[in-house]
């Protein structure tokens, strides 16, 4: 439902996931925070989607405060939300030093946190069409993606890049890249997938 794109779907799972974590015997202190981290961390997601950045700004904070430094994936994931809900109510300086703050930690092996981190700097700098700052940054996650096999960032990589030439009218290049993204279909972000597309069109 994640991968897919499919929010809306989320609330009956997360739902039936609360249930069972609440009625659950025998289960570890650390093992029930890491669960609710998850939890959390999707429903950070679902309410951005619905429009709520407040509320996914107040779980996200939550979700990373009951995740582990470990939980490298559903911490980058919530700050990534704490951050596009800072830059959807206006607050962009403060959206991207959240971002920059965690990236800025260097942790070899947050290597899936990074990548969600620079996918989020991409948007923010999309957004304002700041075109020299998307193209450096989207070529560092499309080299992240490449270098960690992390098929989902090489095509967020390539859309922003394309993106980049797009709006610079180097309609070669993004030609070029729309359809790298494009090309991982079969194993990319809907959403990456759909944009690339549009992109083509």
């Amino acid at each position: 439902v994640h991968f897919e794109h499919r929010l809306f779907g989320l609330d009956p799972i997360l739902q039936r996931a609360d249930r069972l974590l609440n009625h659950t015997e025998g289960i570890s202190e650390v093992e029930a925070s890491r669960w609710c981290g998850d939890i959390l961390t999707l429903r950070s997601e679902e309410q951005f989607w619905r429009n709520n950045p407040t509320n996914a700004l107040n779980l996200g904070a939550r979700a990373v405060a009951a995740t582990s430094p470990e939980s490298y994936f559903v911490r980058g994931l919530a700050v990534y939300y704490q951050g596009l809900s800072l830059h959807v109510s206006g607050d962009s300086i403060k959206a991207k030093r959240l971002l920059r703050q965690y990236l800025q930690q260097g942790v070899p092996a947050s290597a899936s946190a990074d990548a969600r981190l620079l996918l989020g700097l991409c948007v923010f700098q999309q957004d304002s069409l700041q075109l020299d700052e998307l193209e450096s940054t989207a070529q560092i996650l499309l080299r992240h993606g490449e270098a960690n096999r992390f098929l989902i960032s090489k095509a967020w990589g390539h859309y922003f890049l394309g993106t980049a030439s797009y709006y610079k009218n180097d309609l070669d290049t993004a030609q070029l890249h729309f359809l790298a993204g494009a090309g991982l279909r079969n194993n990319a972000n809907g959403m990456c997938i759909h944009e690339c597309l549009v992109g083509l069109t």
